[in-house]
């Protein structure tokens, strides 16, 4: 995926003369590329677990208490 990410923003800098066009852009993939590795936008992958805000789709509520 970050190769298409690259195509296209080689090509926005071929076709877009103007450089603040190409640094928005370029800025914009870097953005992306850092927030998908890091998985800043998955809080329930593996490296989450147990940090603070962490819920586990598997968590169930506490089970009935026998009176």
């Amino acid at each position: 995926m970050s190769g298409t990410f690259l195509l296209l923003t080689l090509v926005a800098a071929i076709l877009l003369v103007n450089w603040r066009v190409v640094l928005v852009v370029l800025l914009a993939v870097l953005i992306a590329l850092v927030v998908l590795g890091t998985g800043a936008l998955r809080p329930n992958n593996a490296e989450a677990v147990g940090q603070p805000g962490f819920t586990s789709p598997a968590v169930v509520t506490q089970p009935p208490t026998v009176v």
